[in-house]
């Protein structure tokens, strides 16, 4: 009896998994939108941070120097953009402002919920070179190196 259990548990996992609908080409390009003015609105209060501390304290907690070297600052950015994905995907469990308000969520290609290791390899992903043209392929690299999908939820 115990088996026929888990098999039972097993046909529901995989109609789960079958029933999910992909998200679209639209709704992953409003994501990207919608996370890219996220993240710009995030450097520029880092900005606004950063020159206040050294302002008022001396302190300067900034890496974008103007006598930094263009690669560093490069570098930096890339760090950024890959540090900002990971907290908020890995505190909203793959759900990033754009996917909460286009109705999407990453999930794994087997329909289990990503983990912190998995929300780490999509973001260092996506500071690949030329990855966000990768979406024209159909799925970006961010998704296919990882093993993950967006998909709607209702």
């Amino acid at each position: 009896m115990e088996n026929l259990t888990t098999n039972d548990n097993i046909l529901e996992d995989f109609h789960m998994v079958t029933s999910l609908k992909d998200a679209s080409t639209g709704q992953r390009f409003v994501n990207y939108l919608i996370d890219a003015i996220v993240f710009m609105i995030f450097l520029f209060f880092y900005g606004i941070l950063s020159y206040l501390c050294e302002a008022f304290m001396g302190i300067s907690i900034s890496p974008f120097d103007d006598n930094i070297n263009p690669l560093l600052q490069n570098i930096y950015s890339m760090i950024f953009y890959a540090v900002f994905y990971i907290i908020v995907e890995g505190v909203t469990k793959g759900r990033t402002l754009g996917k909460l308000i286009t109705k999407t969520k990453v999930i794994h290609i087997d329909g289990n919920k990503l983990v912190f290791k998995d929300f780490v390899l999509r973001s260092l992903c996506r500071i690949v070179p030329f990855e966000p043209l990768s979406a024209f392929g159909g799925y970006p690299w961010h998704d296919t190196w990882t093993k993950t999908r967006v998909v709607q939820i209702r």
